[in-house]
């Protein structure tokens, strides 16, 4: 099983470059391969945007976890979902999760996390699969 983050391709350039060849060479060996897509807009600071590298990457893996923004982040996969608001529009989900299913047929499963906050102390966390 070989896992990556998308923190790691959000380093630097030679970072996206080795997961690039990483997740190409997991797949060739037959490797499992998930991402936690884990956006991280203050990391992408080597002149390449999220979309241009993970959109690559993901076309090799077989299991995709990450939230909303995530998606509509890192993969440029939009639905009409407020990421700020807190509160969850559950029925939006199968919408994306269709979507990116579309985009990438290799991908057999995704993991939504769902995070639902009710104060700055109380959170509620869920996924749906």
């Amino acid at each position: 099983w070989f896992h990556i983050s998308g923190i790691t391709p959000a380093i630097s350039l030679s970072a996206s470059e080795l997961s690039l060849e990483a997740v190409k060479k997991a797949r060739e060996k037959g490797i499992a391969i998930s991402c936690d897509l884990n956006f991280r807009k203050k990391l992408w600071k080597y002149g390449k945007s999220a979309p241009e590298v993970m959109t690559g990457l993901v076309k090799y893996i077989d299991i995709a976890i990450g939230n909303e923004e995530d998606c509509q982040k890192s993969l440029g996969v939009k639905v009409d979902v407020d990421v700020e608001s807190g509160k969850l529009q559950v029925n939006k989900y199968k919408e994306l999760t269709d979507k990116i299913l579309k985009l990438y047929p290799n991908i057999k499963k995704i993991a939504i996390t769902l995070r639902e906050s009710h104060s700055a102390n109380y959170n509620g966390w869920s996924a749906v699969l």
